[in-house]
Protein backbone atom coordinates (compact mmCIF):
# COMPACT_ATOMS: atom_id res chain seq x y z
CA UNK A 1 0.00 0.00 0.00
CA UNK A 2 1.05 3.56 -1.07
CA UNK A 3 -0.75 5.07 1.61
CA UNK A 4 2.70 7.31 3.85
CA UNK A 5 4.04 10.37 4.04
CA UNK A 6 7.45 9.63 5.40
CA UNK A 7 11.23 10.73 5.28
CA UNK A 8 13.66 10.48 2.87
CA UNK A 9 14.89 7.57 1.81
CA UNK A 10 18.63 7.77 3.41
CA UNK A 11 16.36 8.95 6.76
CA UNK A 12 14.11 5.92 6.88
CA UNK A 13 14.92 3.76 9.73
CA UNK A 14 17.12 0.62 7.94
CA UNK A 15 15.50 -1.57 10.70
CA UNK A 16 12.08 -0.90 10.02
CA UNK A 17 12.92 -1.39 6.04
CA UNK A 18 14.06 -4.52 6.90
CA UNK A 19 11.59 -5.96 9.01
CA UNK A 20 9.13 -4.97 6.21
CA UNK A 21 5.79 -2.84 5.44
CA UNK A 22 3.51 -5.17 8.63
CA UNK A 23 5.80 -3.13 11.18
CA UNK A 24 3.60 0.06 11.10
CA UNK A 25 0.46 -1.47 11.46
CA UNK A 26 2.09 -3.76 14.43
CA UNK A 27 3.81 -0.83 16.38
CA UNK A 28 0.04 0.96 15.66
CA UNK A 29 -1.01 -1.99 18.03
CA UNK A 30 1.14 -0.83 20.29
CA UNK A 31 -0.17 2.58 20.32
CA UNK A 32 2.73 4.74 19.31
CA UNK A 33 2.86 5.99 15.52
CA UNK A 34 5.70 8.39 16.28
CA UNK A 35 7.84 5.47 17.13
CA UNK A 36 8.69 4.34 13.26
CA UNK A 37 10.17 7.60 12.96
CA UNK A 38 13.11 7.44 15.42
CA UNK A 39 12.78 3.36 16.90
CA UNK A 40 15.79 2.15 18.18
CA UNK A 41 16.36 -1.44 17.83
CA UNK A 42 15.62 -2.38 21.26
CA UNK A 43 12.33 -0.42 21.50
CA UNK A 44 11.29 -2.60 18.67
CA UNK A 45 12.22 -5.90 20.35
CA UNK A 46 10.28 -4.53 23.14
CA UNK A 47 7.37 -3.49 21.77
CA UNK A 48 7.38 -7.01 19.53
CA UNK A 49 7.08 -8.57 23.11
CA UNK A 50 3.70 -7.88 23.61
CA UNK A 51 0.46 -9.15 21.39
CA UNK A 52 -0.79 -7.05 18.69
CA UNK A 53 -4.41 -7.70 19.40
CA UNK A 54 -4.25 -7.42 22.92
CA UNK A 55 -2.89 -3.56 23.09
CA UNK A 56 -5.71 -3.17 19.64
CA UNK A 57 -8.27 -4.47 21.88
CA UNK A 58 -7.65 -1.31 23.89
CA UNK A 59 -8.04 0.79 21.52
CA UNK A 60 -11.30 -0.41 20.10
CA UNK A 61 -12.19 -0.23 23.65
CA UNK A 62 -11.25 3.25 23.94
CA UNK A 63 -12.75 4.42 20.21
CA UNK A 64 -16.15 2.87 21.03
CA UNK A 65 -16.32 5.34 24.36
CA UNK A 66 -16.57 8.25 22.14
CA UNK A 67 -19.80 9.05 20.06
CA UNK A 68 -19.38 8.11 16.59
CA UNK A 69 -21.36 11.76 15.71
CA UNK A 70 -18.91 13.74 16.91
CA UNK A 71 -15.57 11.66 16.19
CA UNK A 72 -14.84 9.66 12.85
CA UNK A 73 -11.51 8.08 12.05
CA UNK A 74 -11.21 6.64 9.02
CA UNK A 75 -7.36 5.35 7.79
CA UNK A 76 -5.76 5.73 4.32
CA UNK A 77 -5.43 2.29 3.44
CA UNK A 78 -8.92 1.11 4.74
CA UNK A 79 -10.78 4.13 2.92
CA UNK A 80 -8.28 4.75 -0.20
CA UNK A 81 -6.96 1.49 -1.28
CA UNK A 82 -4.51 3.18 -2.66
CA UNK A 83 -5.29 6.59 -2.13
CA UNK A 84 -6.14 7.74 -5.48
CA UNK A 85 -7.20 11.27 -5.04
CA UNK A 86 -3.81 11.79 -3.66
CA UNK A 87 -1.86 9.96 -5.77
CA UNK A 88 1.32 11.17 -6.86
CA UNK A 89 0.85 14.15 -4.92
CA UNK A 90 1.84 11.70 -1.96
CA UNK A 91 5.31 11.35 -1.14
CA UNK A 92 4.64 7.59 -0.23
CA UNK A 93 6.92 4.87 1.29
CA UNK A 94 6.10 1.01 1.16
CA UNK A 95 3.73 0.68 4.69
CA UNK A 96 0.22 -0.09 5.60
CA UNK A 97 -1.36 2.74 7.74
CA UNK A 98 -0.14 5.94 9.25
CA UNK A 99 -2.71 9.31 8.59
CA UNK A 100 -5.94 9.48 10.65
CA UNK A 101 -8.66 11.47 9.22
CA UNK A 102 -11.35 13.21 11.45
CA UNK A 103 -14.79 13.36 9.73
CA UNK A 104 -13.76 11.88 6.31
CA UNK A 105 -16.46 12.14 3.87
CA UNK A 106 -15.61 13.20 0.61
CA UNK A 107 -12.39 11.72 -0.91
CA UNK A 108 -12.78 14.54 -3.72
CA UNK A 109 -11.24 16.58 -0.88
CA UNK A 110 -7.81 15.93 -1.55
CA UNK A 111 -7.90 16.40 -5.86
CA UNK A 112 -6.94 20.04 -5.57
CA UNK A 113 -5.03 20.93 -2.36
CA UNK A 114 -3.22 23.96 -2.50
CA UNK A 115 -0.85 24.64 0.94
CA UNK A 116 -0.79 27.59 2.20
CA UNK A 117 1.47 29.06 5.58
CA UNK A 118 2.52 32.20 6.42
CA UNK A 119 4.19 33.80 9.76
CA UNK A 120 2.55 32.78 12.95
CA UNK A 121 3.44 37.14 13.27
CA UNK A 122 1.71 38.25 10.18
CA UNK A 123 1.83 41.71 10.06
CA UNK A 124 -1.39 43.58 8.65
CA UNK A 125 0.07 43.61 5.10
CA UNK A 126 0.36 40.02 5.54
CA UNK A 127 -2.69 39.50 6.85
CA UNK A 128 -4.88 41.05 4.34
CA UNK A 129 -2.39 39.14 1.40
CA UNK A 130 -3.50 36.05 2.62
CA UNK A 131 -7.08 36.80 2.92
CA UNK A 132 -7.76 37.81 -0.35
CA UNK A 133 -5.32 35.51 -1.87
CA UNK A 134 -7.05 32.23 0.03
CA UNK A 135 -10.31 33.66 -0.47
CA UNK A 136 -10.57 34.03 -4.04
CA UNK A 137 -8.62 30.73 -4.55
CA UNK A 138 -10.78 28.69 -2.05
CA UNK A 139 -13.92 29.91 -4.10
CA UNK A 140 -12.96 28.04 -6.91
CA UNK A 141 -12.99 24.70 -5.46
CA UNK A 142 -9.16 24.52 -4.74
CA UNK A 143 -8.97 22.64 -1.05
CA UNK A 144 -6.27 24.55 1.40
CA UNK A 145 -4.36 22.60 3.04
CA UNK A 146 -2.21 24.16 6.35
CA UNK A 147 -1.16 23.51 9.54
CA UNK A 148 -3.50 24.74 12.28
CA UNK A 149 -1.36 26.73 14.48
CA UNK A 150 -2.11 30.54 15.00
CA UNK A 151 -1.15 33.32 12.82
CA UNK A 152 -0.72 32.51 9.20
CA UNK A 153 -2.24 28.95 9.49
CA UNK A 154 -4.96 29.80 11.29
CA UNK A 155 -5.90 32.68 9.47
CA UNK A 156 -5.66 30.07 6.05
CA UNK A 157 -8.22 27.88 7.37
CA UNK A 158 -10.88 30.55 8.51
CA UNK A 159 -10.53 32.35 4.97
CA UNK A 160 -11.32 29.17 3.29
CA UNK A 161 -14.18 28.30 5.80
CA UNK A 162 -15.64 32.09 5.30
CA UNK A 163 -15.32 31.84 1.38
CA UNK A 164 -17.49 28.37 1.84
CA UNK A 165 -14.40 26.28 0.77
CA UNK A 166 -12.97 23.33 2.13
CA UNK A 167 -9.83 23.10 4.37
CA UNK A 168 -7.52 20.31 5.84
CA UNK A 169 -5.50 20.79 8.92
CA UNK A 170 -2.42 18.69 9.48
CA UNK A 171 -1.95 18.25 13.29
CA UNK A 172 1.52 18.37 14.71
CA UNK A 173 -0.02 16.01 17.67
CA UNK A 174 -2.59 13.39 18.44
CA UNK A 175 -5.53 12.87 16.40
CA UNK A 176 -7.91 13.34 19.50
CA UNK A 177 -6.19 16.88 20.74
CA UNK A 178 -6.66 20.08 19.62
CA UNK A 179 -3.24 22.54 19.56
CA UNK A 180 -3.30 25.31 20.47
CA UNK A 181 -6.60 24.50 23.00
CA UNK A 182 -7.52 28.21 22.64
CA UNK A 183 -8.51 27.61 18.84
CA UNK A 184 -11.25 24.79 19.55
CA UNK A 185 -13.78 26.72 18.03
CA UNK A 186 -11.71 27.08 15.12
CA UNK A 187 -11.37 22.79 14.70
CA UNK A 188 -15.08 22.58 15.27
CA UNK A 189 -15.53 24.92 12.27
CA UNK A 190 -13.57 22.30 10.07
CA UNK A 191 -15.31 19.66 10.51
CA UNK A 192 -18.53 21.15 10.76
CA UNK A 193 -17.71 22.97 7.02
CA UNK A 194 -16.80 19.76 5.20
CA UNK A 195 -13.43 20.17 5.96
CA UNK A 196 -10.68 17.70 7.97
CA UNK A 197 -7.85 16.71 10.57
CA UNK A 198 -5.58 14.56 9.64
CA UNK A 199 -2.76 13.51 11.81
CA UNK A 200 0.11 10.78 11.91
CA UNK A 201 -0.24 10.58 15.48
CA UNK A 202 -2.99 8.64 17.82
CA UNK A 203 -4.42 9.63 20.95
CA UNK A 204 -4.05 12.85 22.89
CA UNK A 205 -0.22 12.75 22.22
CA UNK A 206 1.34 16.32 22.89
CA UNK A 207 3.16 17.93 19.92
CA UNK A 208 6.85 18.01 20.26
CA UNK A 209 9.92 19.84 18.96
CA UNK A 210 10.59 17.15 16.29
CA UNK A 211 6.70 16.86 15.54
CA UNK A 212 6.30 20.04 13.90
CA UNK A 213 8.53 19.46 10.81
CA UNK A 214 7.48 16.07 10.19
CA UNK A 215 3.58 17.62 9.75
CA UNK A 216 5.21 20.07 7.56
CA UNK A 217 6.33 17.39 4.92
CA UNK A 218 2.77 16.57 4.91
CA UNK A 219 1.21 19.66 4.14
CA UNK A 220 3.72 19.97 0.90
CA UNK A 221 3.14 16.61 0.04
CA UNK A 222 -0.24 16.29 0.24
CA UNK A 223 -0.90 19.63 -2.18
CA UNK A 224 0.25 20.17 -5.67
CA UNK A 225 1.37 23.53 -5.29
CA UNK A 226 2.87 25.54 -1.80
CA UNK A 227 2.21 29.30 -1.18
CA UNK A 228 4.11 31.20 1.04
CA UNK A 229 2.83 34.12 2.20
CA UNK A 230 5.17 35.85 4.80
CA UNK A 231 8.31 33.91 6.61
CA UNK A 232 11.00 35.34 8.22
CA UNK A 233 15.01 33.96 7.48
CA UNK A 234 14.57 31.06 9.94
CA UNK A 235 10.41 30.19 10.01
CA UNK A 236 9.80 27.08 10.05
CA UNK A 237 7.79 27.99 6.56
CA UNK A 238 11.13 27.16 4.79
CA UNK A 239 10.67 23.77 6.22
CA UNK A 240 7.89 23.25 4.26
CA UNK A 241 9.28 24.43 1.14
CA UNK A 242 12.53 22.37 1.32
CA UNK A 243 9.69 19.41 1.60
CA UNK A 244 7.90 20.64 -1.91
CA UNK A 245 11.24 21.04 -3.35
CA UNK A 246 11.94 17.76 -2.71
CA UNK A 247 8.60 16.51 -3.75
CA UNK A 248 8.48 18.37 -6.65
CA UNK A 249 5.90 20.94 -5.97
CA UNK A 250 5.15 24.46 -7.59
CA UNK A 251 5.99 27.05 -4.95
CA UNK A 252 4.31 30.22 -4.81
CA UNK A 253 5.30 33.08 -2.65
CA UNK A 254 4.22 36.76 -2.17
CA UNK A 255 7.15 39.37 -2.36
CA UNK A 256 7.09 41.82 0.71
CA UNK A 257 9.08 45.00 1.64
CA UNK A 258 13.12 43.93 1.80
CA UNK A 259 12.72 46.26 5.44
CA UNK A 260 10.52 43.71 7.09
CA UNK A 261 11.89 40.81 8.69
CA UNK A 262 9.27 39.05 8.10
CA UNK A 263 10.03 39.25 4.33
CA UNK A 264 13.40 37.73 4.09
CA UNK A 265 12.20 34.25 3.58
CA UNK A 266 9.48 34.97 0.68
CA UNK A 267 11.92 37.29 -0.91
CA UNK A 268 14.54 34.56 -0.61
CA UNK A 269 12.04 32.15 -2.46
CA UNK A 270 11.40 34.07 -5.52
CA UNK A 271 14.94 34.55 -5.49
CA UNK A 272 15.73 31.09 -5.81
CA UNK A 273 13.23 30.47 -8.55
CA UNK A 274 9.59 30.39 -6.81
CA UNK A 275 6.81 32.08 -8.74
CA UNK A 276 5.70 35.84 -7.33
CA UNK A 277 2.74 35.94 -6.81
CA UNK A 278 0.66 39.33 -7.14
CA UNK A 279 -2.68 37.75 -7.48
CA UNK A 280 -5.21 34.93 -6.84
CA UNK A 281 -5.13 34.46 -10.94
CA UNK A 282 -0.99 33.48 -10.14
CA UNK A 283 -2.11 30.66 -8.46
CA UNK A 284 -5.56 29.47 -9.94
CA UNK A 285 -3.92 29.70 -13.76
CA UNK A 286 -1.33 27.22 -12.73
CA UNK A 287 -4.06 24.74 -11.46
CA UNK A 288 -5.94 25.26 -15.06
CA UNK A 289 -2.99 23.73 -16.20
CA UNK A 290 -2.93 20.85 -14.66
CA UNK A 291 -5.07 17.26 -15.47
CA UNK A 292 -7.29 17.99 -12.98
CA UNK A 293 -8.58 21.19 -14.26
CA UNK A 294 -11.60 19.97 -15.21
CA UNK A 295 -12.99 19.05 -12.00
CA UNK A 296 -12.52 22.95 -10.47
CA UNK A 297 -16.09 23.97 -10.07
CA UNK A 298 -15.38 27.74 -11.88
CA UNK A 299 -13.01 30.40 -12.34
CA UNK A 300 -15.98 32.62 -13.13
CA UNK A 301 -17.09 33.65 -9.77
CA UNK A 302 -19.01 36.76 -8.88
CA UNK A 303 -16.93 37.68 -5.63
CA UNK A 304 -13.93 36.74 -7.66
CA UNK A 305 -13.39 39.90 -10.25
CA UNK A 306 -9.40 38.93 -10.93
CA UNK A 307 -9.64 35.44 -12.03
CA UNK A 308 -13.01 36.37 -14.48
CA UNK A 309 -10.47 36.31 -17.73
CA UNK A 310 -9.68 33.13 -18.78
CA UNK A 311 -5.65 32.30 -19.25
CA UNK A 312 -4.58 32.99 -22.34
CA UNK A 313 -1.65 30.07 -24.06
CA UNK A 314 2.06 32.33 -24.22
CA UNK A 315 2.60 31.24 -27.52
CA UNK A 316 -0.93 32.17 -29.17
CA UNK A 317 -0.61 35.75 -27.60
CA UNK A 318 -2.60 38.59 -29.52
CA UNK A 319 -1.81 42.16 -30.46
CA UNK A 320 -4.46 43.02 -28.74
CA UNK A 321 -2.98 41.19 -25.39
CA UNK A 322 0.68 42.78 -25.62
CA UNK A 323 -1.67 45.96 -25.99
CA UNK A 324 -2.74 45.05 -22.83
CA UNK A 325 0.62 44.20 -21.48
CA UNK A 326 1.83 48.05 -22.82
CA UNK A 327 -1.54 49.65 -20.66
CA UNK A 328 -0.27 47.61 -17.78
CA UNK A 329 2.85 48.99 -18.08
CA UNK A 330 1.92 52.23 -18.05
CA UNK A 331 -0.46 51.79 -15.55
CA UNK A 332 2.41 50.58 -13.09
CA UNK A 333 4.89 53.68 -13.94
CA UNK A 334 1.79 56.30 -13.61
CA UNK A 335 0.78 54.88 -9.95
CA UNK A 336 4.39 54.82 -9.52
CA UNK A 337 4.63 58.59 -10.15
CA UNK A 338 1.58 59.13 -8.23
CA UNK A 339 3.09 57.35 -5.27
CA UNK A 340 6.31 59.44 -5.43
CA UNK A 341 4.18 62.81 -5.56
CA UNK A 342 2.32 61.64 -2.82
CA UNK A 343 5.43 61.18 -0.41
CA UNK A 344 7.02 63.73 -1.53
CA UNK A 345 4.47 66.44 0.19
CA UNK A 346 4.94 63.95 3.41
CA UNK A 347 5.95 60.70 4.32
CA UNK A 348 2.59 58.50 5.03
CA UNK A 349 1.61 54.82 6.40
CA UNK A 350 -0.29 52.38 4.37
CA UNK A 351 -3.52 53.65 6.11
CA UNK A 352 -3.16 56.88 5.06
CA UNK A 353 -2.28 56.37 1.50
CA UNK A 354 -5.21 53.82 1.31
CA UNK A 355 -7.55 56.66 2.18
CA UNK A 356 -5.77 59.74 -0.06
CA UNK A 357 -5.60 57.13 -2.87
CA UNK A 358 -9.08 55.27 -2.33
CA UNK A 359 -7.53 51.87 -2.71
CA UNK A 360 -8.02 48.60 -0.79
CA UNK A 361 -4.81 48.38 1.87
CA UNK A 362 -4.20 44.42 0.78
CA UNK A 363 -4.32 45.88 -3.22
CA UNK A 364 -2.17 48.83 -2.23
CA UNK A 365 -0.30 47.08 -0.15
CA UNK A 366 1.19 44.54 -3.15
CA UNK A 367 2.01 47.54 -5.23
CA UNK A 368 4.01 49.41 -2.76
CA UNK A 369 5.89 46.52 -2.05
CA UNK A 370 6.78 46.26 -5.47
CA UNK A 371 7.83 49.74 -5.69
CA UNK A 372 9.94 49.29 -2.37
CA UNK A 373 11.62 46.41 -4.12
CA UNK A 374 12.77 48.92 -7.64
CA UNK A 375 14.31 50.94 -5.04
CA UNK A 376 12.05 53.73 -5.48
CA UNK A 377 10.85 54.29 -2.22
CA UNK A 378 11.61 52.85 1.95
CA UNK A 379 9.77 52.05 4.57
CA UNK A 380 10.90 53.57 7.88
CA UNK A 381 8.79 52.26 10.96
CA UNK A 382 5.28 52.28 9.93
CA UNK A 383 5.59 54.76 7.24
CA UNK A 384 6.91 55.24 3.42
CA UNK A 385 9.89 57.78 2.59
CA UNK A 386 11.34 58.94 -0.98
CA UNK A 387 14.53 57.34 -1.54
Amino acid sequence: MNNVVYKDDEEYPELLRQMGKDAPKQLYFKGNWSLPLRARTSEFSERFTLKGSDASQKIQNARSDRSSSVLQKVNFSESLSPPQQAGEHVHTYDSEKLLSLQKFKEPSIFENCLAVIGSRRLTHYGKQAMERLVGEIAMNNITIVSGFMYGGDAIAHKTTIEAGGRTIAVMPCGIDKIHPEDQEDLYNEILENNGLIISEYEGDMGPALWTYPQRNRIVAGLSKALLVVEAGEKSGCLITANCAKKFNRKIFAVPGPITSSVSVGTNGLIKEGAEMVLSAKDVLEYYRSLDSYSKIVSFDHSKSPPCHSEAKPKNLRSFANAQDDNKNAQDDKGFEKKIIELLEREPMGVDEMSRNLEMPVSELGVKLSMIEMKGLIEMKGNKYYNK
